[in-house]
């Protein structure tokens, strides 16, 4: 009879219930055995009442009768979690300053009516990441992912953001002089329906790891410049004395010593102004409303964005990041998290600059009929020599975008093997357009 009951569950939640289970049968894991960093910080006023539902992408077009939405969780000067505590309601008069606002889909609807609301409380805080018997970081790895993407942030840590670990969730450079701290920029699930086991999966990946920062507005691309903004709060609160900031999602490849060889020249100092990644210029906007780019000339109506770099990864100085936090104050919430701190960087009057390192669109994009195949670049064929392509081309990069979680742990693989590769020197390779690398005759 029990088995018969049991089959009529459907396995994933049966599953989630046995882990859920598990975890409150554990406890907090024991602290001989896993590396933990400051104990999680949770804002109390982040899990009473609703969540504002921003611009989550599931339809609901009927109006809600619940009381507005606090956002933030305390009076200005509380820190972090506290800062900027407001009655977040929509704006009304957003629908009759847009034209076509009718006609805009749901989910942009709401993006406008509630982006005003820039401060959400921190749910999960790392207080200490940047202080304590180490100091502050040289690099502080800012990497952003979602709630159910653990696979993605595990594969990072025991990747290219392992470097030797101490204890405290940072990793240490090469030759153990320089701190590299590692941080993970969450938001919440759009879709509640299993936010008590993931609440409680944070709070034990938390503990165990101290790398997590959460913020309580719902983890959806529209969102992703909230996601920017909150973080660059939390830069200036937490830790403004890290010397630069790279900033990059949880699925790319990263090279932390290529990072820090850049870093170190000897024109860089993290008091001067440096914003570095994928250039990209002259790009325009996207007025086709099936497109998760797209930007309705009422809100953008210039034909050019500004410059900037490709959103999944650039490198900041310190100077550049704190000037951010309060230029994205100042400049309109803009839905294109990458576009937006180009803007911010116009209204700074900082150039962003181009650095060949930086892969935001993939090694290689096949097309005609090698993609038709499934076949052509870089991981096409297999063997040594592939191998070595790889493993010598991915030694002169900083980030790559595109690539599978089986990809990332053999390309750090090979990374880390030296026979048969000579690093080329910067000035064999330049920048022609955003995403394509020539060899210079």
């Amino acid at each position: 009879m029990w088995l018969q009951c049991c089959r009529r569950v459907a396995p994933p939640l049966l599953l989630t219930t046995a882990l859920l289970l598990l975890l409150h049968k554990l406890g907090p894991p024991p602290h001989s055995l896993l590396a933990r960093g400051p104990p999680t910080k949770l804002d109390s006023s982040a899990s009473s009442g609703r969540v504002l539902r921003f611009d989550s992408f599931v339809p609901d077009p009927s109006p809600s009768s619940s009381p507005p939405t606090t956002v933030g969780g305390g009076e200005e000067g509380e820190g972090v979690a506290g800062a900027g505590a407001q009655q977040c309601r929509e704006d009304p008069a957003v629908a009759q300053s847009t034209p076509e606002f009718q006609a805009l889909p749901w989910a942009y609807r709401q993006h406008l009516l509630y982006r005003h609301c820039r401060y959400f409380s921190l749910r999960i805080d790392q207080a200490g990441a940047c202080s304590g018997p180490h100091g502050a970081p040289y690099l502080l790895l800012a990497i952003k992912s979602r709630v159910q993407d653990f696979g993605h942030r595990e594969l990072v840590r025991q990747t290219w953001g392992a470097l030797g670990g101490t204890g405290d969730g940072s990793v240490w450079g090469a030759g153990g002089d320089l701190r590299v701290r590692r941080v993970f920029l969450l938001g919440t699930l759009p879709d509640s329906g299993n936010a008590t086991f993931w609440d409680e999966f944070l709070r034990h990946e938390s503990r165990t790891y101290g790398d997590l920062l959460q913020w309580g507005f719902h983890d959806t691309f529209l969102n992703l410049t909230l996601k920017e903004t909150s973080f660059l709060r939390w830069f200036h609160e937490r830790c403004p004395r890290a010397s630069f900031v790279l900033q990059c999602d949880a699925d790319m490849l990263v090279s932390v010593p290529n990072a820090l060889e850049f870093l170190r020249g000897p024109d860089l100092d993290p008091d001067d102004h440096l914003f570095a990644g994928d250039l990209i210029v002259d790009a325009r906007p996207i007025r086709d409303p099936r497109s998760k780019y797209f930007i309705p000339d009422s809100v953008y109506g210039a034909d050019r964005y500004p410059p900037y770099a490709g959103g999944g990864a650039f490198l900041m100085s310190r100077r550049t990041a704190l000037a951010l936090r309060h230029a994205s104050d100042a400049v309109p919430s803009f839905p294109i998290d990458d576009v937006f701190l180009g803007m911010c960087l116009l209204q700074l009057g900082v150039s962003p600059r181009a650095h060949a390192g930086f892969r935001t669109l993939g090694l290689d994009r096949p097309s005609g009929r090698k993609a038709e195949a499934g076949g052509g670049g870089l991981w096409a064929g297999g063997g040594a020599g592939v191998a070595k392509v790889a493993r010598c081309l991915l030694r002169d990069l900083v980030a790559v975008h595109g690539l599978t979680p089986a990809q990332v742990w053999l390309a750090h693989r090979l990374a880390a093997m030296t026979g048969g590769c000579r690093r080329r020197p910067s000035s064999v390779v330049r920048v022609v357009r955003p995403g394509r690398w020539w060899r210079k005759d």
